[in-house]
């Protein structure tokens, strides 16, 4: 007996999905900020902003990951899933309609595109500053160093001196 199998498209509306997807993203994302360390790149403070790309465009085009799908990458894997659920997206190109992005996810990270006028969970992040040692802590090491060599040569000085 032959059965004859028939595609029938999906009833779901393609917006719905993205609807769904759109809300498990943010609900535990934005607003957040927090420290990552990026393999090869240093520690980094990220906070998500729920944003659209089309607001926000050259603040997404200034993170360091924009341009190069393997650098987002390798953010979105640093910052991985967050309290178990898939993390906030990371731009790292555009067309005229769509911005490309990488989001930590179950499997290490997911990369899709997104309407440009959407609103969505993006990161953006600010290198951490190692700090310097504060310049009035090398000035009394020297100083102290300085005093205690004199001190020395005195103290030699003397010892010797009466010696004879």
């Amino acid at each position: 007996m032959k059965t004859n199998l028939i595609h029938k498209p999906c009833s779901v509306p393609l917006a719905i999905i993205a609807a769904t997807i759109t809300l498990f993203f943010t609900s535990s994302f934005t607003g957040v900020a927090q420290d990552i360390n990026v393999p090869g790149y240093g520690e980094y403070d990220i906070t998500v902003i729920d944003t659209s790309y089309e607001a926000s465009q050259s603040s997404l085009q200034d993170q360091p990951w924009w341009g190069s799908q393997t650098e987002a990458n390798v953010f979105a894997t640093a910052l991985g899933l967050q309290d178990g659920n898939p993390g906030p997206a990371f731009a790292y190109s555009s067309s005229d309609s769509n911005v490309d992005i990488s989001a930590p996810f179950f499997a290490g990270f997911d990369d899709f595109s997104e309407p440009t006028s959407g609103t969505f969970p993006y990161v953006e992040a600010e290198i951490v500053a190692v700090p310097e040692p504060a310049s009035w802590i090398l000035a009394t090491l020297s100083t102290c160093f300085i005093v205690g060599q004199g001190l020395w040569s005195l103290y030699r000085r003397k010892k010797f001196s009466t010696v004879s």
